[in-house]
């Protein structure tokens, strides 16, 4: 029989309360790497933004560029069409030589036009990408700030934790070795929930009323109980 029953329900109960603890803090820590990932996913994808803003600046460089070429090519022609022209004979290849220099003239206004237009969709372009630039040097800041947080809090529920797990193992040096295994053991099949109040004949886990007499019994102290519901240690607890 176990000795000094209240004594030891207290006991156990102090340790469970400080196992909760623990747990919850365990698994607030589990995800501390998640988030840490989460916040690099979200730089990755701001990053990811600027390179398209900045690529896309560059296709449009790269388009002003070739139509440059182009009027420059056509330039060249309708320089060379017009040097020949006093070397033509007939009237027909003159009017022909004239035409190819006004269709060529024709095709390097629209192509100048299209240009002017790709100048101003640089200088949006432009703009866009300073603009995602500049955001993304704040949200680098940003996360970065972030993670310093999520570190540091993370190192002080480390310490928290390693504090609980010293003060569980000196509260359960205190607990007579066959309850200890009884406790164990109940946790194991109790969702880490071994033992429960008792409020009013009424467990405060699975919330059913404990028949009278095992109340009345369990009133006295003078041996540990377990809920006949949910098989938990349980003992009596007075509404404040």
């Amino acid at each position: 029989m176990v000795q000094n029953v209240k004594e030891q329900l207290e006991i156990l109960a102090d340790l469970q309360q400080i196992e909760i603890s623990a747990a919850r803090l365990e698994e607030s820590l589990s995800k501390v790497d998640q988030k840490l990932a989460r916040l690099d996913g979200e730089l990755v994808q701001f990053s990811d933004a600027v390179e398209t803003a900045r690529a896309e600046v560059e296709d449009i460089r790269q388009k002003y560029k070739a139509d440059e070429e182009e009027v420059r090519s056509i330039s060249d022609q309708i320089a060379k069409n017009e040097a020949r022209l006093g070397t033509i004979k007939t009237n027909k290849e003159y009017q022909a030589a004239l035409k190819e220099i006004d269709d060529l003239k024709r095709k390097r206004s629209r192509i100048e036009e299209a240009m002017i237009e790709t100048l101003e969709k640089i200088e949006a372009a432009e703009k866009t990408l300073a603009e995602k630039e500049e955001f993304l040097k704040q949200q680098e800041a940003e996360i970065e700030e972030q993670k310093k947080d999520i570190i540091e809090a993370a190192s002080g529920k480390r310490d928290e934790l390693e504090k609980l797990k010293q003060k569980a193992a000196e509260v359960a040096g205190k607990v007579e070795p066959r309850l200890y295994q009884t406790y164990n053991r109940i946790k194991q099949h109790g969702g880490g929930v071994a033992v429960a109040a008792v409020e009013n004949a009424v467990c405060q886990v699975c919330h059913m009323n404990i028949p009278p007499q095992a109340f009345n019994e369990l009133l006295r102290l003078d041996e540990i109980k377990i809920c006949p519901n949910c098989q938990r240690i349980i003992y009596p607890r007075q509404n404040a």
